[in-house]
């Protein structure tokens, strides 16, 4: 009986090595509620948002503010000013004020696709880390396994009881698994670094949440907000053509002017215009026209996308979730394949060749089958974030009470 093999099965059966000392636990909800409020994406939204907003308190329907004029004579007690208000008679102001109002609701639109966007990758980069941590804690037990197999047939060997072959076959086994554990380790480290940008403890916490994400039935019940930022840019670059029309015309300065000379003072209306002999702002239209045409097509296209994201997503997810549900319990099958593969090389019914190699086809398809979870809880935050679902979000503390 080999105890050193036996003990390696055991320990298959009792599930994954520990590998490291993690720091306090972390949640995916903690990941995202970090990474909306300190990611650069986040403040950079939150930015914009406030930009549009101090542009439209800015843009009034007077347009230009009034102006003062005021003289006084170095000479003598001559005092002369005026003032006035410019006021375009074309409705300039009021398209203006339009396009400004359209622009922060398209900020507005932004910042919540934004917020979507932001929790949906934190979640996937979630998913990813735990994941190569689960396939280098296999790979670890499948280079623990190894050397306890190696060791077990060196002491055969010596012993005279097996060949030498079987010994190097062994050894041969053993760098194999050290390989694909250095480089599930390298993945997983890459994995952390990658989740450190949306959380800074993501390098040493303890990822206590699941591969496997919940989520609801894909359905868009709403207008998504790319959809509405885009149709409010189409509203906004159709008042910006209006507001370029309404320029051709000049706006009218409406005032006026008093003056006093040698203790007389004169006082009265004024009346200014700027008469559009020679301009008539055609470069300005043509721009305008162009940029609605843009917003147009664009806010079309996305549309079609919109429809065609969420179509494919709903097959995804019902092919992902039918594939995962015929795998059944890898997890147990693994297990006891591996102490099927033990007894029979204990037995004698297997050669250590056979042994070697059915047990790096069980440990390929276990870590398989952590790629499998990956993939569905990856496409299910696809879909999450196709119809904006809300389960993307992460409660505040007060509403996890």
């Amino acid at each position: 009986m080999l105890s050193p093999i036996r003990g390696a099965a055991l320990t298959c059966g009792l599930g994954l090595w520990p590998t490291l000392a993690w720091a306090s636990p972390l949640a995916a909800d903690d990941v995202v509620r970090h990474a909306l409020e300190h990611h650069p994406d986040a403040v950079a939204a939150r930015g914009a948002l406030d930009v549009a907003s101090a542009l439209r308190r800015d843009t009034v329907v007077f347009i230009d503010n009034p102006q003062a004029d005021l003289g006084l004579a170095v000479v003598g007690d001559l005092v002369q000013g005026a003032l006035s208000q410019p006021l375009s008679l074309t409705g300039e102001g009021w398209y203006a004020r339009s396009a400004a109002r359209s622009a922060q609701t398209a900020a507005e639109a932004a910042n919540r696709r934004s917020t979507f966007v932001l929790a949906a990758a934190a979640r996937a980069a979630y998913v990813r880390a735990r994941a190569d941590d689960e396939r280098a804690s296999l790979a670890d037990q499948a280079l623990a396994d190894a050397s306890m197999l190696r060791v077990a047939l060196e002491d055969r060997g010596r012993a005279g009881e097996i060949a030498t072959l079987d010994v190097r076959l062994a050894r041969l086994a053993e760098a194999r698994t050290t390989a694909a554990a250095l480089a599930a380790r390298r993945d997983a480290t890459f994995a952390r670094a990658a989740l450190a940008a949306f959380h800074p403890d993501a390098g040493t916490a303890e990822l206590v949440d699941p591969i496997d994400v919940e989520a609801p039935a894909v359905s868009l019940s709403h207008e998504r907000s790319d959809v509405q930022e885009l149709q409010a840019r189409v509203d906004a670059s159709t008042a910006s053509l209006n507001r370029a029309r309404a320029a051709a015309f000049p706006p009218v300065a409406v005032g006026a002017m008093f003056q006093r000379d040698a203790g007389e003072w004169d006082a009265g209306p004024q009346l200014a215009v700027e008469i559009p002999l020679w301009s008539h702002n055609r470069a300005e239209i043509a721009a305008a026209h162009a940029e609605l045409a843009t917003a147009e097509a664009e806010a079309a296209r996305r549309q079609a996308v919109v429809a065609g994201e969420v179509a494919g997503a709903a097959a995804l997810t019902r092919f992902a979730d039918d594939a995962v549900a015929r795998l059944g319990d890898v997890d147990a099958d693994a297990r006891e394949a591996l102490v099927s593969v033990e007894r029979g090389l204990n037995a004698g019914d297997l050669t250590v060749a056979e042994a070697v190699l059915l047990r790096a086809e069980i440990l390929d398809g276990w870590t398989a089958s952590v790629d499998v979870r990956e993939a569905k809880s990856l496409a299910r935050l696809d879909a999450m974030l196709t119809i904006e679902s809300e389960h993307l979000l992460a409660p505040t503390h007060e509403e996890g009470k």
